[in-house]
């Protein structure tokens, strides 16, 4: 399985990237592993 997680960053990496960050990490880690992706858009 995979999921992508696609945002707006807003003032560089911080705030609800590193919450996703951490959160896919954990799917990361589990079992069955679930590739996961991360994509933000700076303005």
């Amino acid at each position: 399985m995979k999921i992508a997680f696609i945002g707006e960053a807003v003032s560089g990496f911080g705030g609800m990237e590193t919450v996703i960050s951490n959160v896919i990490h954990t799917f990361e880690n589990s079992s069955p592993k679930i590739n996961c992706e991360m994509f933000f858009f700076c303005r």
